[in-house]
């Protein structure tokens, strides 16, 4: 029958708790070079994201989409008025009488 102080044991050295600094930085540097190999096997994250981000791009409301793009949101904001004022301008001249010459 185990007591605490075998588990307690087990678990510091599953966890890794009874290492001294040293060898628990050897391991975490170990354990990061095994995920960056297994990354440049598998192909970067980025890549495997890639489909899932555009499959929720694609599910986004048009209205999202445009407000999320802030190009298009100053391009809009540029021309918008530019084109209205200009309307506006041509409506007021056509509506101006003719001058009197003297």
């Amino acid at each position: 029958m185990t007591n605490e102080r075998d588990v307690e044991d087990l678990l510091r050295s599953v966890t890794g708790d009874d290492l001294d600094p040293d060898e628990r930085a050897y391991r975490d540097h170990r354990n990061r070079r095994e995920e960056a190999r297994a990354t440049a096997i598998d192909g970067s994250r980025a890549e495997r994201e890639l489909p899932r981000r555009r499959s929720m791009e694609g599910s986004k409301h048009p209205l999202q989409r445009l407000m999320d793009n802030p190009w298009l949101l100053l391009a809009l904001g540029v021309l918008i008025p530019t084109v209205s004022y200009t309307l506006w301008a041509i409506f007021e001249l056509t509506q101006l009488p003719p001058a009197q010459l003297p």
